[in-house]
């Protein structure tokens, strides 16, 4: 295969990762000191360009509510007082914090995580950018 041909495999072989990148929401990592936890990609309404036919496309998920969405596995332990760091992949505009019981019910909403209570808490970080809409949950196991 000559040069020609090569090159024009790696270029058409980039687009196709490029594309591929923006196909759903960034990922979100929370951080507390050393200690981090991936959340979990909830519901999302996400676009994005089609770069080898110029459309865009649209995904609009759906999933169950945030205090089902979270399992043992994915809780970290934190005191409270613990500093609780939100890391996205990419930086959205803006996200609100909700804080939400055991009978699916929203109980708190802030800008940023609020270590309330004891025990598990769950929360969902919902997040806005200029493809779409994301929401995430995870959960702390507050310590006092």
């Amino acid at each position: 295969m000559n040069s020609k041909w090569k090159s024009i495999l790696v270029f058409l072989a980039f687009l196709t990762v490029l594309g591929c990148s923006d196909r759903e929401p960034p990922g979100l990592t929370i951080s507390v000191g050393k200690e981090t936890v991936r959340a979990t990609l909830g519901s999302y309404n996400w676009s994005y360009d089609q770069p080898l036919n110029g459309t865009r496309a649209e995904i609009d998920a759906h999933s169950a509510v945030p205090p089902e969405l979270v399992s043992g596995d994915n809780t970290m332990e934190v005191t409270a007082n613990a500093e609780v760091e939100l890391d996205f992949e990419k930086e959205p505009i803006s996200y609100t914090v909700r804080i939400w019981d055991d009978d699916h019910n929203i109980i708190s909403k802030s800008d940023n995580v609020v270590l309330s209570g004891e025990g598990k808490v769950v929360y969902e970080v919902s997040a806005e950018w200029e493809q779409g809409t994301a929401s995430y949950t995870f959960a702390l196991n507050i310590q006092k």
